[in-house]
This record gives C-alpha cells, sequence and structure tokens, in this order.
C-alpha cells in the first residue's frame, strides 16, 4: 500500500517535473447570487464576442455607452436640482449685534442685550460645528464603505459592466441610499444587474425613505451560495488523468476495475509512473 500525503505530492510534483506535463490549475470557487422568488435574467453582456458579429458588437458597445451617458445625465440633473434648492432654501435670521445707540444709550439695556446676543452667538457656532462634525463623519464612513464595495465587488462577479447597469438606472440619491443602508452593497448590486424587474421596480421608488425599506426588503431576500471546483488533473505519463487526492485509494480503485475488466493498463501506467519516481508502494 502507499504511504499517504506526503507521497501523493511528491509523486505529482515528481511526474510533472520528469514528464514535461503541467498540473491542471483549480477552477476558482463560482459565487451565485440570487433573489429569493426572482428568477435571475440572462446577461446579454454574457454572450461571446465571437457570437455577437461585428454589428452585434457594435450594438452592444452602443447600448453601454448609451447606459453610462444615461447615468452621467441623471447625475448631473440631479447635483443641478440640488444646487438649486440649496439657493433658494431659506436661511436662519443672523442675530444683530447690539449698539449702545440701538438701546436708546441705555447701558442697562445694552448690557440684557449684549448678554443674550452673546449666548445666542456661542450656541450657533456650537451648531455649526456639530453640523460640521457630522457632515464630516458622514462622508467619512460612506467612503469607507464605498471603498469597501470596490474591495468586494470583484468577489461576488460585479464586473464594470453589471456596475454601470445598476447605476444607469438609480438616481445619485438611491444610489447614496444604497451604499448608506445595505448590509453588503457588493451583493446587492450584483443581484439586481441580474434582476432587472426588482432593479426597475427600486428605480421607481422616488421617496428615498420607501426606497430604503423596500432595499432593506430585498436584501434579505438575497441569497449567496459557492459551487466548489472540480479537483485540478495531474496527468501521469502516457496521458493518464489523474485527479490529485489518495493515490492508494485511487490504485486500488484502479485494480477492482482490472479485475472485473480485464483490462491492467491503468494500473500497469500508474504502477510504472510510482516506480519511475522513486516512490516504493
Amino acid at each position: 500500500m502507499l504511504d499517504s500525503d506526503t507521497v501523493t505530492e511528491d509523486l505529482q510534483d515528481t511526474i510533472a517535473a520528469e514528464d514535461g506535463q503541467d498540473t491542471v490549475e483549480a477552477e476558482a470557487e463560482e459565487v451565485v447570487i440570487s433573489i429569493e422568488g426572482e428568477e435571475p435574467e440572462a446577461d446579454p453582456d454574457a454572450v461571446p464576442d465571437e457570437e455577437l458579429g461585428e454589428a452585434g458588437k457594435r450594438a452592444l458597445k452602443a447600448a453601454r455607452e448609451a447606459a453610462k451617458e444615461s447615468a452621467r445625465k441623471a447625475r448631473e440633473a440631479e447635483e443641478r436640482a440640488a444646487a438649486i434648492e440649496a439657493q433658494y432654501k431659506p436661511k436662519e435670521p443672523e442675530i444683530k449685534r447690539p449698539t449702545l445707540e440701538d438701546c436708546g444709550f441705555n447701558e442697562d439695556v445694552f448690557a440684557e442685550k449684549m448678554a443674550a446676543f452673546v449666548t445666542a452667538e456661542d450656541k450657533r457656532k456650537a451648531a455649526a460645528t456639530e453640523e460640521q462634525n457630522r457632515q464630516k463623519a458622514s462622508t467619512e464612513a460612506y467612503q469607507a464603505k464605498l471603498a469597501k464595495y470596490h474591495e468586494d465587488r470583484t468577489k461576488v462577479g460585479v464586473d464594470d459592466d453589471a456596475q454601470a447597469r445598476v447605476v444607469a438606472k438609480l438616481s445619485p440619491q438611491q444610489q447614496a441610499a444604497l451604499m448608506d443602508a445595505s448590509m453588503d452593497p457588493a451583493k446587492v448590486v450584483a443581484a439586481l444587474a441580474k434582476t432587472p424587474k426588482v432593479l426597475d421596480e427600486l428605480a421607481g421608488i422616488k421617496e428615498i425613505h420607501r426606497f430604503a425599506y423596500r432595499l432593506a426588503q430585498v436584501e434579505g431576500k438575497i441569497t449567496m451560495t459557492t459551487k466548489a471546483p472540480p479537483p485540478p488533473e495531474s496527468k501521469l505519463r502516457g496521458g493518464l488523468a489523474m485527479p490529485s487526492g489518495n493515490l492508494s485509494s485511487q490504485l486500488e480503485a484502479a485494480e477492482k476495475r482490472a479485475e472485473s475488466t480485464g483490462d491492467r493498463t491503468e494500473v500497469i501506467r500508474i504502477r510504472k509512473a510510482i516506480r519511475e519516481a522513486g516512490i516504493k508502494a
């Protein structure tokens, strides 16, 4: 009988070196993301380029560019609307610093109004500082979450085209809400890119609080599983493909098959490779 894992590794390394045959690399795990109760739609970008033809390639490129341009124009429109809203937003009335003349040169009245002015000004400055700190913390938290999203999106299959499809549908406010309110934004974007029906539904909800509520419901239905890849194969001399694993059990299996079929070709090849590798059975 053969020894265990050390024998397996030594044999495969030796055979690969002597025969000049590479070990087939194991494929990465495939991440499958879906929304419970929703059928994912086929990704048009998944069609191999050679099957599209020149006209199809041009049409696909034009559609991608149109989606990006639409998203850009939507962002610009939202930014202009926000700027106009801020411009006409009523400002808090400024508190005028009192003067002795305004107080009829009455020092008692002046002192009372000056004390009220100083108190109000201190409160205003404190509120402004608090608001600045709040906005700074909010911006830093958002940027950190955005960086984490870009780090995670490749792991769940969100390429530039998938991201563009989602961005083209959602307004900047909706995009910010998705990034801020989602537990896992990359997973949400991956799911929405595969289910245009749900994406369109969310895009139609303009009230951000309702959008965030519905988004939370959708995220709760998202499932993520991984498909394990098949084990890598090593090719022995003579072209025999042998999955990596316990060689002892594989040789035993070959012996059993030979007993029933009478064909010992596989057994001979394995044993020959073992001998040439200098490993004793």
